[in-house]
């Protein structure tokens, strides 16, 4: 559904619209332990070298408090819960999604991160864990400590897609929605992924998720020249802090950087958009 300028901010969830106005995408999270071999960065190994602080970032961040109140922020990137006093601090005044493998230590999490400040979108991975049963444990017991968790990903791993009805049934018995999302922009047995999924593994995707998804001429296509909120009602803050309307679009909101003490400006309204093909998955909701 395209948002409208009279309508609720289709970024932020239900349980967060009256703390916050705005939504933003905070890719910064540079390091992983889980090694996905169908990670979209690559060999998640040692952490990527930075141009800023954890304290640059936190002072950013209030900045933008001070300045519009509250955002309702994406937290990703590689694993954001290898940096959690990070996560902790920016929740501190503003609200959030974490996207998350769930490596992380429970203790730690639970002491340091408030539930009533964000939900956690966890993905399954199966090579982490000693089954689905094992992982489905520990977000009951997030669950149980408050904590959100609307979603559980699935990847689109062509080994793991005979499972993935067994997988939903028993992730919808745990009273969660299972999000079935495809492998993309990778490589598997020399095949590019999503467009070289073969018949046998497009027949399950077309029978579990929304096909349009998982054909390769959609690649999330949007005509060129559409109107979008972005900028406007949300951003994005790139791994240098570069402040943009969205992960794709490049200088349509000046020069702006998260850590050089001046805020953010925002556009004024929506504006046209030029790019032929939306690949942001999280702004699509933004456009009129």
């Amino acid at each position: 559904m395209a948002w409208t300028p009279d309508a609720e901010n289709p970024g932020i969830p239900d349980w967060a619209q009256g703390a916050c106005s705005l939504y933003a995408l905070w890719p910064f999270a540079n390091s992983c332990r889980a090694r996905c071999p169908y990670c979209l960065l690559g060999d998640t190994g040692p952490a990527w070298p930075r141009a800023w602080t954890e304290a640059q970032a936190v002072a950013g961040w209030q900045r933008i408090a001070e300045q519009h109140g509250p955002c309702y922020v994406l937290f990703g990137g590689r694993e954001p819960t290898e940096e959690l006093p990070l996560l902790a601090s920016v929740l501190a005044c503003h609200y959030g999604t974490i996207a998350t493998n769930c490596m992380f230590s429970t203790e730690e999490f639970c002491t340091l991160i408030p539930p009533e400040r964000c939900e956690l979108h966890p993905s399954y991975h199966p090579h982490l864990w000693r089954d689905l049963d094992e992982f489905l444990a520990r977000l009951d017991y997030l669950r149980g400590a408050d904590y959100r968790v609307p979603t559980v990903a699935l990847v689109g791993w062509p080994p793991y897609l005979s499972q993935w009805d067994d997988w939903k049934q028993h992730i919808e018995a745990a009273g969660l929605y299972p999000n079935l999302a495809i492998a993309r922009q990778c490589t598997y047995q020399g095949r590019r992924l999503p467009d070289e999924y073969t018949e046998e593994e497009l027949a399950i995707l077309r029978r579990l998720v929304w096909l349009e998804q998982f054909t390769p001429a959609a690649r999330m296509d949007r005509p060129g020249g559409v109107t979008c909120a972005a900028g406007h009602v949300a951003f994005a803050v790139l791994s240098d802090g570069s402040i943009e309307r969205c992960s794709q679009v490049r200088g349509a909101m000046v020069t702006q950087n998260l850590f050089d003490g001046n805020g953010i400006a925002l556009l004024d309204g929506p504006a046209p958009c030029a790019e032929a093909c939306c690949q942001c998955t999280n702004m699509w909701g933004f456009h009129l």
